[in-house]
């Protein structure tokens, strides 16, 4: 995946990504105050990381990695950062 974005929306935050329509990817959101937290796999190009209470909250930074047959992040490397908030991904912690 190439060209990650991320625009807040009402609900949360839409991340859009470049790469297949028919593959599976993994989000996986980092914060300032939690460790990274890959969410289940979809299809697409397209996430939102919903508001959920008990969240990370403030600026967080996003990257999307292939799925594995599992469901998990292939161990190829994740895309760019996109970050919310003005934040950058040496503010994040790192797994």
């Amino acid at each position: 995946p190439t060209e990650v974005r991320v625009n807040e929306v009402p609900e949360g935050v839409q991340v859009t990504w470049e790469g297949s329509a028919d593959t599976s990817y993994v989000v996986t959101v980092l914060s300032a105050d939690a460790p990274p937290e890959p969410l289940p796999a979809t299809i697409g190009t397209s996430a939102l990381v919903p508001n959920v209470a008990g969240a990370a909250t403030g600026p967080r930074c996003f990257t999307v990695a292939l799925a594995d047959d599992g469901g998990a992040a292939s161990s190829g490397a994740s895309s760019e950062a996109a970050c919310t908030g003005g934040a950058t991904p040496g503010q994040m912690q790192q797994g």
